[in-house]
């Protein structure tokens, strides 16, 4: 598990490529560029880190994985936020669809929350059909755009309110 302050993220993350330190709980502090490097995914197929990115305040504004899976606890989120599969129209529980990278993850998408969502099998192989095109621009909504260049947005069902 590797803590990166925002400002230490590179630009096309958002970042400021700050010197500010990273940290590796129980290790201790890392340099600005090891936590990018980090960030990025830029080490062996065979490692795999968990992030969690701090504000200047150093509270979490993001987590996710380098993994291509996504772990238990990072599922179980996507499950609940989704509820369903994203696809508009579809019923389908999200325990029983694919934890799907809206970008894919051997274009550097990562394995978080923001870029993660439920889609069944048949939705997921739909995304993937040339002509359609998927976005992700907040955790959890989507904006799918169809060959015919028509755009539906979805976004998750909330839970009953007491």
């Amino acid at each position: 598990h590797v803590i990166i302050p925002l400002s230490a993220l590179p630009k096309e993350m958002g970042g400021s490529e700050s010197r500010a330190l990273g940290e590796i709980p129980g290790h201790g502090p890392i340099l600005a560029e090891a936590a990018r490097d980090l960030a990025k995914g830029a080490t062996s197929k065979a490692t795999r880190w968990c992030y969690t990115v701090v504000d200047e305040d150093g509270n979490p504004v993001a987590d996710g994985t380098t993994a291509y899976r996504p772990p238990p606890l990072l599922r179980s989120h996507i499950d609940s936020r989704d509820r369903t599969c994203r696809f508009p129209h579809c019923n389908r529980p999200a325990v029983e669809c694919d934890a799907d990278h809206t970008m894919p993850h051997h274009l550097g998408g990562s394995t978080s929350a923001g870029n993660l969502a439920a889609l069944c099998r048949r939705h997921h192989r739909l995304k993937q059909t040339p002509g359609w095109n998927l976005s992700q621009p907040s955790p959890g909504t989507l904006v799918w755009r169809t060959p015919h260049n028509r755009t539906h947005t979805t976004t998750r069902d909330p839970y009953p309110s007491q």
